[in-house]
């Protein structure tokens, strides 16, 4: 056996331990680095995180809802577009103008295309279906200019 070595010599088992433990500290580095940048990534995109309060139907023979939501995440939700339906995943209205009101129940304010929400705000959005809902369950998507959504459903009472 020692004729096939030769005079070659080997690192020391100290030295290749420490050389193992030094390469495995350094990968946990990296990966706790990427890590990391993606959990802070992803929560940035997060931002706005919306949820319901209630829903009250102000006159169900026209549709006239209006919903209170909060904003519970860590960054501002502009609200853009406004989506329902009388059946699971069709949204066949859009409502793209509402009427907004902060803090809840107070007088409704102007109509407007858009609502920014900043986080820990509560606001009341009024808008009219345009149809009879009584008795029937109405679906509601509220989506946010960043791509989130909230899905609602609410069934309408009897008029």
């Amino acid at each position: 056996m020692k004729k096939m070595l030769g005079n070659r010599k080997a690192v020391s088992p100290v030295l290749a331990v420490l050389l193992l433990i030094a390469i495995a500290v350094g990968a946990a580095v990296v990966t706790y680095a990427w890590v990391m940048g993606f959990v802070g990534t992803q929560t940035q995109q997060a931002g706005g995180v919306l949820v319901e309060e209630r829903i009250t139907w102000n006159n169900v023979t026209d549709g006239n809802c209006t919903v209170t939501i909060r904003n519970t995440g860590t960054g501002r939700a502009t609200i853009d577009i406004i989506y329902a339906g009388l059946e699971p995943g069709k949204y066949n209205i859009t409502i793209d103008n509402f009427k907004t009101a902060t803090p809840p129940g107070s007088a409704l304010g102007t109509t407007v295309d858009t609502l920014d929400i900043d986080p820990g705000e509560v606001y009341d959005i009024n808008f009219v279906l345009n149809t009879n809902v009584a008795g029937d369950t109405v679906y509601i998507r509220i989506l946010t200019t960043a791509g989130s959504r909230l899905d609602l459903t609410s069934t309408a009472p009897t008029a």
